[in-house]
């Protein structure tokens, strides 16, 4: 018995997600097929699905609007013939504003000074006037390791941010 799962990274609220489940098995029958978002907040949905044997099931994931944004878990559990149970780390955003981030380079190494800049705009690509957000950094493993709060925006620009990379760091850093 055996199985995969292909699961978006990035989860948009407000729209339909697709998770790709594929049970490679001849003789069991996943009866049941939960998947379950939550974040760092106490919310959590979850949605049942019935997979054959040998078959293919694309799962349709849609988040409301109002789920929260941020960093979650996405927990894929199977019952029945085939049991088990996946986490995977998500980013969980929305589509109300388009947000551009700048650096300074497209790779760093340690010691460097990571440079930050982030433009943002509406969803008619109108910039944001007045506004402010929070920059936040994180390693590969979803640690976050750097954070600048109430960054204001003038004109769809915030101010060049600095961050000074440690002498060990996760690698594929990612700024969200």
């Amino acid at each position: 018995m055996s199985y995969i799962i292909i699961t978006p990274k990035y989860i948009k609220v407000g729209c339909d997600n697709q998770i790709l489940v594929s049970v490679a098995t001849a003789y069991q029958l996943v009866r049941n097929f939960r998947s379950r978002a939550g974040s760092i907040k106490i919310t959590s949905f979850e949605r049942a699905e019935k997979t054959e044997y040998g078959e293919t099931h694309n799962v349709i994931l849609a988040v409301s609007k109002k789920f929260p944004i941020g960093l979650g878990k996405l927990i894929i559990t199977g019952t029945g013939g085939l049991n088990f149970e996946e986490k995977r780390d998500i980013i969980v955003y929305d589509n109300c504003h388009v947000i551009l981030v700048q650096t300074s380079s497209s790779t760093y190494r340690p010691h460097d000074t990571m440079e930050i800049r982030v433009v943002v705009t509406n969803e008619n690509l109108i910039p944001i006037e007045y506004g402010e957000l929070i920059v936040e950094i994180y390693d590969a493993a979803f640690k976050l390791v750097g954070e600048f709060p109430n960054v204001p925006i003038h004109s769809g620009l915030t101010k060049v941010l600095r961050y000074p990379l440690a002498e060990h760091v996760n690698l594929l850093s990612h700024v969200h």
